[in-house]
């Protein structure tokens, strides 16, 4: 009885080129209508490296580099069963059901937008960290800051400000719309029918007030 054991490594390879299938697709670039990858992959030969064949397989490997927290192998493993530069194919269901097993999601919604230019725990990712400024404020806690980061806070002031004005707008146009209908029900068409005097209600707005209301004139004319 032969027994062979093999400790033999395949020799370290580049990959080929890798190539995107499905409608409209566009070399480099996964869209939403792309249906498979290709890669390939240089298999040695048969004198090279007799133990690839005939037990030999592949791994397809990916890592999302923005998101990624490791290679993740992609769908089930290839037989090698010839020499050459061969194709390896992953459907685009096998590489997402993977790589989101594997990966880290950043929800940017309105809390991490506010957090990176407000706690220090997101000061590392800063692209000028190397930067770093410490400002000890008034109560005696110390903070990091950059240039970068100092501009993006001003950058959030201002949108806090934008922010609380347009919330203040949205709350004048309700209180105006009520106004203007106790003006064009209860006065234009009641009271000023049947009166000397024409009463008109208006509504004035101020969006420092966090109504948005800046006050209520009521006018009288003589017809």
């Amino acid at each position: 009885t032969l027994f062979q054991v093999d400790n033999k490594h395949p020799a370290d390879f580049a990959v080929g080129a890798t190539s995107v299938f499905g409608n409209n697709a566009v070399q480099g670039w996964i869209n939403g209508a792309t249906e498979s990858v290709g890669v390939v992959v240089p298999i040695q030969t048969h004198s090279e490296d007799s133990t690839l064949f005939l037990g030999g397989y592949t791994d397809i490997q990916l890592k999302n580099l923005t998101r990624g927290v490791e290679w993740v192998t992609i769908g089930d493993q290839d037989s090698i069963t010839q020499a050459g530069n061969e194709i390896f194919y992953r459907t685009i269901e096998e590489i997402e059901d993977s790589l989101i097993a594997k990966s880290v999601f950043v929800i940017k919604d309105h809390h991490f937008y506010e957090g990176i230019q407000k706690y220090d725990m997101y000061f590392a990712g800063w692209d000028d960290n190397d930067s770093v400024v410490v400002v000890t404020k008034e109560h005696g806690d110390k903070n990091a800051t950059s240039p970068n980061q100092t501009s993006y806070r001003s950058l959030w002031g201002d949108y806090n400000k934008i922010k609380t004005l347009a919330g203040n707008g949205g709350k004048f146009m309700l209180i105006n719309r009520a106004v203007s209908m106790v003006d064009a029900l209860l006065l234009a068409k009641k009271w000023n029918n049947s009166h000397n005097i024409n009463l008109s209600l208006n509504a004035y707005p101020d969006l420092r007030n966090k109504s948005g209301l800046g006050g209520v004139k009521l006018s009288l004319y003589w017809k």
